[in-house]
């Protein structure tokens, strides 16, 4: 019996499952001596997945959890001069459902909350498709420790024109994974490429959905900074650089999102 299958999906898979509530919330661990307003914001072309959540931090070494923040004025803007006003629909999260962010497009987030003005502008590059995914089954795992292990191998082909920046989130039955992996195609612009993804805890006939997210070279930059500050390697790890203006920390990205869905195959059925 052989240790290693490879068990292909096609992008047909994609057509089986939809996750409409298929949410990516980032806990912002940062250093700071005061209390800051905390935007995690995203524009995405994808429907009713554009999201804004304001919080308010603590200061340095307090154990109170931070505060979600309520009482906003939020908006997204684009140059042409349209505006589209954030409503709150729950504790600290804001929300448009008619709003969906398009291709090329630069958006403005405008945040006023007691005083407080928050400003910044993210440029919605195009979407890249998933082409297909493909499972990795190990019966000894991938640690040789003798359990079986399952991976990822995300298919999707570069565009060559621009450098391209991205993201990619994976959800099981709904629940999104803690952690996220960035890129840039630094040594695989134009061309056909995957992404292996390995560590996930994953059992048969799991509903797993991989998102691969287009983003700009700034959320690039803050979320490989913030990918890395639990790395035993970083010394001294700091703040990422915040594309936000105004007295706050946090990232705004627009993100052109694909999406794909695979269920585990059980492992009687590979062989």
């Amino acid at each position: 019996m052989r240790s290693l299958f490879t068990y292909k999906i096609g992008a047909i898979i994609s057509l089986l499952f939809v996750f409409a509530s298929c949410e990516k919330i980032i806990e912002l661990d940062l250093n700071h001596t005061e209390d800051k307003l905390v935007v995690e914001a995203i524009v995405s072309n994808l429907n009713k997945q554009s999201v804004v959540r304001l919080s308010k931090s603590n200061p340095l070494f307090s154990a109170e959890p931070y505060q979600n923040l309520n009482n906003a004025n939020v908006r997204m803007k684009t140059p042409e001069g349209d505006a589209y006003p954030f409503h709150k629909i729950e504790d600290g999260v804001y929300r448009n459902e008619d709003f969906i962010g398009k291709e090329g497009v630069e958006y403005q987030l405008e945040i006023d909350w007691e005083g407080i003005t928050v400003n910044s502008v993210s440029n919605m590059p195009q979407v890249v498709l998933i082409d297909s995914i493909e499972v990795v089954v190990s019966e000894r795992g991938f640690m040789r420790n003798d359990e079986i292990a399952y991976a990822l191998k995300v298919h999707f082909s570069d565009p060559i024109d621009d450098a391209n920046y991205y993201r990619i989130d994976v959800f099981n039955n709904d629940s999104l994974y803690e952690g996220f992996i960035v890129s840039d195609d630094l040594f695989f612009n134009g061309i056909p490429t995957f992404q292996f993804i390995m560590g996930y805890e994953m059992q048969p006939l799991d509903t797993i959905c991989v998102q691969l997210s287009s983003i700009d070279e700034a959320n690039y930059s803050y979320m490989l900074v913030l990918s890395q500050s639990d790395s035993p390697f970083i010394i001294a790890p700091g703040n990422p650089i915040s594309n936000l203006t105004g007295n706050a920390i946090g990232y705004f990205g627009a993100y052109a999102q694909d999406r794909k869905y695979i269920v585990i195959p059980s492992f009687d059925y590979i062989n």
